[in-house]
């Protein structure tokens, strides 16, 4: 199946989710929001999940349409233009532009500090100031996943740099 789950199996998977006990639900991807399976988009999960829990989310790349039931949309951007689009295969205008467009009630960024992107986060807030869409930022600390971006890493006195420096932006 590689890394399409049909229907049926999505739906065990919710009803698996539910029955060990986990109060949220995230769909991720990959891309989630390309998820079809015959006639059912993504949608159609979210819509059966929130019947099952208390938060359904998703977290995306932002590249296509926002609009969702689902109750919180994470949009991950990593920097100010040039340093999203050099990480993630020149798409900040397209995620920009989903931004501006959505009407979901709750949309958060999700910015993931790494070596090359971190000290663009307060020009980068200031920005997202500008899109009445986006509620909120969160932030996470970039770990490498063994697929040569090793280079991205912070090393811990860079983490403790990063990360005051993000606390004293939220102060």
């Amino acid at each position: 199946e590689g890394a399409h789950i049909p229907w049926d199996k999505a739906i065990a998977a919710i009803h698996a989710l539910k029955d060990a006990g986990t109060p949220i639900l995230v769909f991720e991807g990959g891309e989630p929001f390309l998820w079809r399976d015959g006639p059912h988009t993504l949608n159609d999960l979210v819509v059966y999940a929130r019947k099952l829990f208390a938060t359904v989310a998703i977290t995306t790349n932002g590249t296509v349409s926002l609009n969702s039931d689902a109750d919180i949309v994470w949009v991950s951007l990593d920097g100010l233009r040039d340093q999203h689009d050099r990480l993630r295969s020149d798409s900040f205008d397209r995620v920009f532009d989903n931004l501006n467009r959505t009407s979901h009630p709750k949309v958060f960024i999700h910015f993931t500090m790494n070596r090359e992107n971190w000290r663009d986060l307060e020009a980068l807030l200031i920005l997202l100031g500008t899109v009445p869409a986006v509620k909120g930022t969160t932030i996470q600390l970039f770990y490498p996943y063994g697929q040569g971006e090793m280079p991205l890493a912070l090393s811990p006195e860079e983490r403790r740099e990063a990360l005051e420096y993000a606390i004293g932006l939220k102060d």
